[in-house]
């Protein structure tokens, strides 16, 4: 899919600086050095939209991104070793939990991993506290790039046994690998919560331009590693 316009709307450090959702919004969370910064400037095509830094946690608060007329990705803060304090940790997880657990408008979650390293203890549990307030979440394997193709399929085909029934996504953000099927997920995500939670009001107008062949590198890993499994493979629909 290509992205026309991506604009920065709004950072939130506390839960009373959230600002309104004027359309649907996906999150992407992540460790502080999974590589979401530059994920998310490869998804835009716009290579200064995300700050990226050589130092891991960098990004603090929740930064809301506007794409097009149609969705808004939401940046969480970086968990791991980020080097911040305690309670500035502390403000975030309570900022981000009602963020999740509140918020209307959200049709998903964007879990980053490296793909050369998997899921730990904080990917597992977050995937669990989504199921738990009934949010679907993907996969996104970052780094796709640093690995050979074979072990790149091995690799991803583990993963996604590990973290089924989600789906898993492998990614690079330096030559574009799985861009377009991120995009893919995100539009099924926003077009279900769409039909489930606006039934009444007009459906949200989502591209279907520039869809992935489904005979690409991309896709096959893709299905090779995941199955068919939808945005709302990980639980049921708001």
């Amino acid at each position: 899919m290509k992205v026309r316009r991506a604009t920065f709307r709004a950072a939130a450090n506390t839960v009373a600086s959230l600002p309104p959702a004027t359309r649907p919004e996906v999150a992407v969370a992540g460790r502080s050095n999974v590589g979401k910064s530059s994920l998310l400037n490869a998804m835009t095509g716009q290579r200064g939209l995300a700050r990226t830094s050589r130092t891991p946690g960098c990004t603090r608060g929740l930064l809301f991104y506007d794409v097009d007329d149609w969705m808004t990705l939401v940046d969480l803060p970086g968990y791991g070793y980020a080097s911040r304090s305690h309670t500035e940790r502390e403000g975030w997880k309570k900022l981000i939990e009602h963020y999740l657990s509140t918020r209307q408008e959200l049709a998903g979650v964007l879990i980053l991993v490296d793909v050369r390293r998997g899921p730990e203890e904080e990917e597992s549990a977050l995937a669990e506290y989504l199921e738990s307030v009934g949010l679907p979440c993907a996969f996104v394997l970052t780094k796709a790039d640093k690995l050979k193709r074979s072990q790149l399929a091995r690799q991803s085909a583990a993963i996604a046994k590990v973290v089924a029934p989600a789906i898993v996504m492998p990614t690079s953000s330096q030559d574009g690998t799985g861009i377009d099927v991120v995009w893919r997920w995100i539009r099924a995500a926003v077009e279900t919560e769409a039909r489930g939670e606006h039934d009444d009001d007009a459906p949200h107008e989502v591209p279907d331009d520039d869809a992935p062949d489904e005979g690409s590198h991309d896709a096959a890993v893709e299905t090779a590693a995941a199955g068919d499994h939808g945005p709302g493979a990980t639980g049921p629909g708001k």
